[in-house]
Parts: C-alpha cells; sequence; structure tokens
C-alpha cells in the first residue's frame, strides 16, 4: 500500500473513512499512520484547509486525477 500511495502523492484522491464519510483531496503526505490531504471537500461539500486521517480509518483510496 505505500507503494501506491507514493504513486498517489501529489494527486487528487477520494478517501472513505470510518463511518461512511467520504473525503476529496490533494495527498500531500503520508507515514505508517497518517494521510495528509490538502484543499479537501467533503461528500456534503463541506470544504477545508487540511486534513489528517489515520491510515487504520481508511476503508478505501481511489486516485481522481
Amino acid at each position: 500500500m505505500m507503494d501506491k500511495l507514493q504513486e498517489y502523492t501529489g494527486h487528487h484522491i477520494s478517501v472513505m473513512v470510518d463511518g461512511g464519510e467520504v473525503f476529496t483531496g490533494q495527498l500531500l503526505t503520508f507515514d505508517g499512520d497518517v494521510l495528509v490531504l490538502h484543499d479537501i471537500v467533503d461528500s456534503r461539500g463541506n470544504k477545508g484547509k487540511e486534513l489528517l486521517v489515520s491510515i487504520s480509518n481508511v476503508l478505501w483510496v481511489i486516485r481522481e486525477d
């Protein structure tokens, strides 16, 4: 998974987290514990500057571009 996330760095991705919420944004960086997304939008249209999400809470990841 880490190799694939390295390929996704700098690209727009969508992630679904526990609880069913989906976030879309540019993957800035990651490590073994967290993903950091920039210029995010959630599934309800709410916008934010950055999101830190625990990798253990991510159910799936889609590369958008």
